[in-house]
């Protein structure tokens, strides 16, 4: 028996609405693996995570050019996680990463929070733009940054304690997020540097946030721009978190990538 032609119609609006929903992205177009533009995606070696895995990944456009750079993490490896201590997993890009600034990116599950606002279990996800063994070398302790530092080569409303986190750097953050203001925190995003360096790009996600979006929610977020970067590459615009169903996946990854001259 045919459909009535009213409940086609009702259908057809329907997922016209869903398409059109403000601030939200097809799932299709930010998955590694969905691309209809000719687009592919090349992954890591997947990374034991808890009962799961993670494997970090590079989406190239047709031309070869950088789109996105990220990392996916099973909800088997999430929810594991919730009963063990602190771990740092390191997951390495696929060649391909080397169109990118970045060299490597670091899953860090923080069971417990860290100060001063950040005191719920989350993961921190480094971009790397130096070598493992750089990153190694950097101690603790106070830095100082100079003025044309902090001018052109941090964002508008970004500070910093200036205190270097070993094998990490210095963390700068956005005091206009809800966190700095008397609020929740739920997803942020941090840059890092070393002696007047920037070397990572870093989405902070809580674990509650990440298990409480939608099947296939796709949120993406803007990156503060700073006013110039000190290597020229592809650095992204926005920063796009994904709850693939399908995959029984979360992503997190650098999207909106844009080539930018060193200055």
């Amino acid at each position: 028996m045919k459909q009535p032609m009213y409940r086609s119609i009702w259908a057809f609006s329907l997922a016209l609405f869903f398409l059109s929903l403000s601030g939200c992205d097809r799932l299709d177009d930010v998955i590694p693996g969905g691309d209809k533009d000719h687009a592919r995606t090349y992954y890591g070696p997947s990374t034991t995570v808890g009962d799961g895995y993670a494997k970090a990944w590079v989406k190239l456009d047709k031309d070869g050019k950088p789109e996105a750079i990220g990392m996916n993490v099973s909800v088997k490896a999430v929810e594991s996680l919730a009963k063990q201590p602190d771990a740092m997993f390191t997951l390495p890009l696929p060649e391909q990463g080397a169109k990118t600034p970045f060299k490597t990116i670091s899953l860090d599950w923080n069971s417990m929070g860290h100060p001063e606002v950040y005191f719920v279990p989350h993961f921190d996800v480094h971009f790397y733009m130096i070598s493992d063994e750089e990153r190694a070398k950097i101690t603790g302790g106070p830095q100082e940054n100079t003025d044309s530092f902090k001018k052109n080569y941090m964002p508008e409303n970004y500070s910093s304690g200036m205190f270097a986190v070993p094998n990490m750097g210095v963390h700068w953050e956005d005091l206009h997020e809800p966190q700095h203001n008397g609020g929740e925190f739920t997803r942020t995003f941090i840059y890092g540097a070393n002696n007047n360096k920037v070397i990572f790009f870093e989405p902070m996600v809580a674990v509650t946030y990440l298990q409480q979006l939608a099947p296939n929610a796709v949120m993406k977020m803007d990156v503060a721009q700073a006013p110039k970067v000190q290597k020229s590459g592809y650095y992204p615009l926005t920063y796009t978190i994904v709850h693939n169903t399908a995959a029984k996946e979360y992503s997190v990854s650098l999207t909106d990538l844009r080539y930018r001259k060193a200055k």
